[in-house]
């Protein structure tokens, strides 16, 4: 406790020395030590230029321009498509849900196959107390620790996401920690990609823009600084999602699908304005060679007038004829485009289409191979969310509050894959059914649960019992009389109890007492369930008693009746005792006599 308050020390001597750096020197009461760095500003919410104006090559040029390393334009484009395509919205929330519907827990650190200590529970109860505890300013828009999940959640469609994070002291424990107040989206304008760059090609602040934000006179850079700074350590978190193998500017999830949604805001147009006219029938007007202007502007505003009236006038000589119009709109050319935008996003985003459109498939195993698809997506996006954190945000909890990383906690989902958990205990059954020997300390530490220390009161499992046969008991016990089994054979049905065929099966094969095999009784039952059962074939049985015979001592003598067999050697050695004091009588009178 002493070194983990010396630790907390530190950390506020860490925050306040970091105060006067990033925030001037100063730092006023009630204010978050780390002072803030982005302010945010207005011009933030403004909106980026019309759906209309994004055409297929204004799009190209927005996502090819993005590689000069400014990431608003591309920003703002991915975001109109969240905006005004609703399948994207809903696919990219539904990712995201599983983020929420997360049971997050902190582990404890400590080497395989031991017991975290002291320190490590230390560690983890006060990220604990970091984590659970924030305190945002709604009006502020400022994260708590879940709207912090679904920002860093929004780089998996959009590739870069950052927050700032906002310390302060906090009393805990009789001492001082440094904690989480909230966190904050930072906008796009303030970080990007350097152009020329005589360092790595890294991602950075725009001190420019935290200029302007601040309210700086004008938008360079202050004084004796540089236009691009580095991210100060344990001030922001930083979520990069790459969906390919590239920069991660180029590998973005949305960019296949941005040309894609500048298509479907034209065929949507095209749509609209064949609805307005679908079903119509066609006004179709002859005039006569040689008629004036004049007249073949009339006749056109009363075919155009006709659409809202039952009657027309036209010149003399005018012939109208009314054509029948398209009754089905099954073959709509724009109709099935925009379907196939919408499955396309949907094959993208959730590797699968039939959660979203069941369509006409009326299969239950595709509909659940495609909902195994998309929980194997939902899995990919909490195991990146829980690594950004684990290599992230509790580091810098702990170098805040102990001066190092070491012994961290670390996140794991809280979220048990049924499906895996079952075919994991399938092959751990068929394994040791098989005869082969699984490690103890390996098959804890995959099922996940630790191992019982000496003398620690445990739970012991229950032995399975046998199958009923038909039509007999349903207690495990089977017949049993004098019958023999005959190669593999089948035992004769049994005239006697139940309990005496495990009895003589159990002396048979051990040649001891059934008293002291008591607790050994159900393993005999499952031989000779196993026996009994016509689906067990003579190979099968053959190999489960040799596998019997071999693995026999080790898996009986934790099931001994040590008080039946200490009391049975008692006696016998009683009887001995007796018996050969009255041998040694007989040989010593018969040498007197002799």
């Amino acid at each position: 406790m002493n070194l983990f308050r010396s630790a907390r020390s530190w950390g506020s001597r860490v925050l306040t020395a970091a105060a006067g750096v990033l925030g001037g020197g100063r730092s006023r009461g009630g204010e978050t030590p780390l002072m803030k760095i982005v302010t945010g500003a207005a011009r933030d919410r403004w909106q980026s230029p019309s759906v209309q104006q994004f055409t297929p090559s204004r799009v190209e040029q927005v996502l090819r321009g993005a590689f000069s390393g400014d990431l608003t334009a591309q920003w703002e484009l991915f975001d109109l498509m969240e905006q005004t395509w609703p399948r994207l919205a809903k696919d990219l929330n539904e990712l995201k849900s599983v983020l929420e519907e997360c049971e997050w827990s902190l582990q404890a650190w400590a080497p395989s196959g031991e017991e975290p200590n002291e320190e490590a529970q230390q560690r983890r109860r006060v990220v604990e107390e970091v984590l659970w505890h924030f305190q945002p300013d709604p009006t502020l828009d400022e994260n708590d620790f879940g709207d912090l999940c679904r920002d860093l959640a929004d780089a998996w469609g959009k590739g870069i996401s950052v927050q700032e994070l906002d310390w302060e002291l906090r009393s805990y424990e009789g001492g001082r920690i440094a904690a989480l107040k909230s966190a904050r989206w930072v906008h796009p304008r303030f970080y990007g990609y350097p152009t020329q760059s005589n360092g790595p090609d890294r991602l950075m602040l725009r001190t420019s823009e935290l200029a302007r934000a601040a309210g700086s006179v004008g938008s360079r850079s202050p004084a004796g600084t540089a236009e691009w700074q580095p991210f100060p350590q344990d001030k922001f978190l930083i979520g990069v999602a790459k969906q390919k193998t590239g920069h991660p500017i180029g590998a973005a999830l949305l960019r296949p699908l941005a040309w894609w949604w500048a298509v479907g805001n034209f065929t949507s147009e095209w749509l609209v304005n064949l609805a307005q006219i679908f079903g119509v029938p066609i006004r179709w007007a002859s005039y006569a060679q040689g008629t004036s202007p004049e007249q073949i502007a009339k006749i056109e505003e009363m075919l155009a007038n006709m659409g809202s009236a039952s009657w027309g006038a036209f010149p003399a000589g005018t012939t109208l004829e009314l054509k029948e119009a398209m009754k089905a709109g099954t073959d709509n050319p724009q109709l099935a485009l925009l379907s196939l935008i919408d499955r396309i996003c949907d094959l993208l985003i959730l590797g699968q289409t039939l959660t979203s459109d069941v369509g006409d498939s009326g299969s239950r195993a595709l509909g659940d191979v495609h909902a195994g698809v998309l929980s194997d997506r939902k899995a990919a996006l909490l195991k990146w969310a829980i690594k950004t954190l684990n290599q992230q945000l509790i580091p810098a909890i702990c170098r805040l509050n102990f001066g190092d990383t070491e012994a961290m906690p670390y996140f794991v989902s809280g979220e048990e894959d049924q499906k895996d958990a079952r075919a994991l205990a399938e092959t751990y059954k068929v394994v040791l059914e098989s005869g082969v020997a699984i490690p103890r300390q390996h098959y804890y530490d995959t099922i996940g649960i630790p191992m019982p220390a000496e003398g620690e009161d445990v739970i012991e499992p229950r032995p399975a019992p046998a199958a009923p046969m038909p039509g007999r008991p349903a207690d495990g016990l089977l017949p049993f009389d004098s019958g023999v089994m005959q190669g593999r054979g089948v035992l004769t049905q049994a005239s006697a109890a139940d309990e005496r065929l495990a009895t003589a099966v159990a002396e048979s094969v051990t040649g001891v007492q059934a008293t002291w095999l008591r607790g050994a009784l159900p393993w005999f039952r499952r031989i000779v369930a196993a026996a009994r059962d016509p689906k067990v074939t003579d190979g099968e049985f053959t190999a489960l008693l040799i596998r019997a015979q071999r693995n026999l001592p080790d898996e009986l003598a934790p099931l001994l009746n040590t008080d039946a067999l200490a009391r049975a050697m008692e006696a016998n050695m009683g009887a001995a005792m007796v018996n050969g004091a009255v041998q040694g009588w007989i040989r010593r009178s018969r040498k007197e006599a002799a």
